[in-house]
């Protein structure tokens, strides 16, 4: 069995887990398991933060590859512009929808495109519980609706990897946020 087809396998299986919400804990256990075995010795994408301000990371509709790692430095730096750029980022994938993170400067074959996007949705992912808000869990869960079931079987495993790091990174995200709406009740 090759890298690609264990990949594919495990996201398959990531599918099956994330369909049946009655398995909480076992299935999140189960997917890191599965991510481990599949994703052993494949690079995950991890660009540097670059030097200096933060730079925009969408202009003119144009995304700046790369530019998760900036953005999620400036966040955890409680930069306010990285909050108004995660603001702007998530109007772009709503109101753009499938086209959402279509352009990206400088550009991408179809593989670093759907790299970029799993990077975007596990940032929305991992920043939701931080800001307790629901809407970047929700703008992670349409770019994984959208995107991760059709790019796993056209690019590589790389970005199968990807697809399934950023859906752990989603399912972690729901299970803290309804442990913060479980806290308040």
């Amino acid at each position: 069995m090759t890298v690609r087809d264990r990949v594919l396998a495990g996201v398959r299986a990531v599918g099956v887990w994330l369909d049946d919400p009655a398995r909480g804990r076992q299935r999140r256990r189960r997917l890191e398991a599965a991510l481990g075995r599949v994703a052993s010795g494949v690079p995950r994408a991890a660009p540097e933060r670059a030097a200096g301000a933060l730079l925009p990371v969408l202009e003119r509709r144009r995304w700046r590859a790369g530019a998760c790692a900036d953005l999620e430095a400036a966040l955890a730096a409680g930069d306010a512009r990285g909050a108004e750029e995660l603001e702007r980022l998530l109007r772009h994938v709503e109101v753009r929808r499938g086209d959402a993170l279509a352009e990206i400067d400088p550009p991408q074959d179809r593989a670093g495109t759907a790299r970029e996007r799993a990077a975007v949705c596990s940032l929305f992912a991992r920043q939701a519980p931080v800001r307790r808000d629901w809407r970047l869990l929700n703008a992670a869960l349409k770019l994984a609706d959208r995107f991760a079931p059709a790019t796993s079987r056209l690019v590589g495993p790389e970005v199968a990897a990807d697809w399934a790091a950023a859906l752990r990174d989603v399912e972690s995200a729901l299970a803290e946020l309804e442990a913060q709406c479980a806290s308040r009740c």
